[in-house]
């Protein structure tokens, strides 16, 4: 067994401090952290269980909405069809010419126009969809079904003109043909020619077979009945037939040549856009069974993502069970070591000191009731020995040496305390340059911020009216120049002069003319160099390696605690932008509903 005396019992560590404290205190201190383990593991269960279901219940949410906007775009262009396939049937059937249709214009108004307000619904709902976030492949089919739609409305406008230049008996093109022959056919009754109407009846014949029926072998029978006719007519005598008849009969057959033509081609390019209408339709309805099917598969895999948090989450649970548990062994176990062990080792030492070992001591770790013993003990033993002169001279070196480790430890703690307590830059770094500076008794200290662009170093906090000075003059140091400030950061090291007159790289501030050595420290943050500290002391070699290794870990403190500053307040200007934001996407919604409101009457009022 070491021997120590009472002087012996006074260092500073943690477990030392354990000591002094009663064992009744110790006893709770070890049920309480057992207890403290058990309610951070159920506040951590707790919380992550609500965390987890606000996120299932914005993605149900979220589904839903999808689901829904979906749905109403499958309602849409179902409605869109069937009204667009009436429009046309009813056309074909009445040509909107019959009593109280009002003609073609009125039929645009009544069918057309809701037809485009309908597409139009539908495109906000794809919009809204979009606005969603849904995954790459919904979007691509939400493309393809925006893309279709524009398609769908380009073949019905065309299908509605053609429709229009057409006509049907009265109107376009087929009133135009059916007016040329009956002009036709009333020449040819006043001139008695009944050759000729013969073959106009068959022209009228052929003509109602190609509109009744599509048949494009009639449209050719009809332009050769028309040859036909024309040929009639050179046939026939100038007697029987006047110049002034004969010229008026070829204008009116080539009138309807031209008008039968034109009332062709639009009939042709009419079904053709029907027919691109029905393929369009049955491309959409595919297309919207893909956005339904790709839903469900986003909202698959959203739920096995959902699984996946649950997992992790489970893991997390139980990790931190076993660090509560190996926690509170390990707390149980330094209170057993503070109470077991110290009655052993004064059982023995006061064994051997009967068996007569004078150089023996009792171990005295701290104030408590054990503690009190052993220094009692040992006060009955340095009675016998001659030998507290020698001891107290080593336990005095040792005791320094622990003061002065303990007060480097204090600094570092008061620096990380108010690393975390303060968010205010500035305040930050002028409460830590002078908390360092008194700390450990240095003549100047200064923190350095490196600017944006990387290039200076400036001074933001000064200790004593030195520092003052230099702020006043905005004093910065050139990034990797001839500085030891500018060397640090550039090389994020350490730079040290213990004495500054033999150091080539250092600027030689007249300010601060009491200088013997000087210390410069990188502020590192995830990964980077922010800055740097510039520590001096007018002694010589006053810095060694623990008081560099503390100042070290201040710099670093001291770093985090800035970036944690600047993100604080990025997060704060974030979530004032979010707010407002906020309020204007309410805003619009607002409005937006309001004018489909507006909409929605106009539309009940029209029909």
């Amino acid at each position: 067994m070491n021997r120590t005396d009472t002087a012996s019992v006074r260092p500073r560590g943690l477990k030392w401090r354990l000591a002094d404290v009663s064992l009744r205190f110790k006893l709770y201190v070890a049920l309480g952290v057992s207890i403290l383990g058990l309610l951070v593991i159920a506040g951590v269960t707790v919380s992550t269980s609500v965390v987890n279901q606000r996120l299932v219940d914005r993605t149900l949410t979220r589904q839903r909405q999808l689901a829904d906007l979906a749905s109403a775009i499958n309602n849409d262009l179902l409605t869109v069809q069937n009204q667009a396939f009436e429009f046309y049937d009813t056309w074909d059937s009445t040509g909107f010419e019959a009593s109280g249709q009002g003609g073609f214009e009125a039929a645009r108004r009544a069918y057309v126009t809701p037809l485009r307000e309908q597409i139009d619904r539908i495109r906000d709902n794809i919009a809204a969809i979009e606005q969603l976030e849904p995954d790459e492949s919904t979007r691509a089919v939400l493309a393809s079904i925006a893309s279709n739609v524009d398609a769908y409305e380009t073949s019905l406008l065309e299908m509605s003109d053609h429709m229009e230049n057409l006509g049907f008996y009265y109107s376009g093109e087929a009133g135009q043909t059916r007016a040329a022959m009956g002009e036709l056919q009333a020449l040819l009754d006043d001139a008695g020619l009944e050759s000729l109407k013969a073959t106009t009846l068959e022209i009228r014949r052929q003509e109602k077979n190609f509109f009744l029926y599509s048949d494009l072998a009639s449209a050719r029978i009809v332009q050769e009945w028309i040859g036909q006719f024309g040929e009639q007519i050179a046939a026939i005598d100038d007697d029987q037939l006047s110049s002034e008849d004969r010229a008026r009969l070829d204008y009116l057959i080539e009138r309807y040549l031209d008008h039968f033509l034109a009332a062709a081609n639009h009939f042709s390019l009419l079904d053709q856009s029907r027919g691109n209408l029905i393929s369009q339709s049955d491309l959409t309805g595919v297309l919207v069974t893909d956005l339904f099917e790709q839903q469900q598969i986003e909202f698959d895999a959203t739920l096995e993502q959902l699984r996946g948090r649950q997992s992790n989450i489970t893991f997390v649970v139980i990790g931190l069970a076993l660090i509560a548990f190996f926690v509170s062994v390990s707390v149980a176990y330094i209170v057993a070591d503070q109470i077991v062990r110290p009655v052993q080792m004064l059982g023995e030492a006061a064994e051997r000191l009967g068996a007569g070992d004078l150089d023996v001591r009792a171990a005295v770790r701290g104030q408590d009731e054990i503690g009190a013993t052993a220094a009692a003990f040992n006060f009955m033993a340095d009675r016998l020995r001659d030998l507290l002169t020698g001891l107290e001279r080593r336990v005095a070196d040792r005791t320094r040496a622990l003061e002065q480790r303990s007060s480097y430890l204090e600094a570092s703690a008061e620096v990380g305390r108010a690393a975390t307590s303060i968010l205010e830059t500035d305040q930050l770094i002028r409460q830590v340059v002078d908390l360092i500076r008194d700390r450990f008794g240095l003549y100047y200290v200064g923190l350095f911020l490196v600017d944006e662009a990387g290039e200076w170093a400036a001074l933001r906090a000064g200790t004593g009216e030195f520092g003052q000075m230099m702020l006043a003059r905005e004093h910065r140091l050139a990034v990797g120049g001839d500085s030891m400030i500018g060397q640090c950061v550039s090389r994020d090291e350490a730079r040290i002069a213990l004495d500054v007159g033999e150091e080539a790289a250092r600027f030689d501030n007249p300010l601060l003319p009491d200088t013997r050595s000087e210390l410069a420290l990188p502020l590192r943050s995830r990964g980077r160099v922010v800055g740097a500290m510039s520590v001096q002391s007018v002694e010589e070699s006053a810095f060694d390696e623990a008081a560099i290794a503390v100042l070290q870990t201040m710099a670093d403190q001291v770093a985090v605690a800035l970036d944690n500053a600047r993100l604080f307040a990025e997060a704060q200007a974030a979530v004032d932008a979010a707010r407002s934001a906020y309020g204007e996407m309410s805003r619009e919604a607002w409005r937006r509903r309001w004018r489909e409101a507006s909409s929605g009457h106009t539309y009940q009022s029209a029909r």
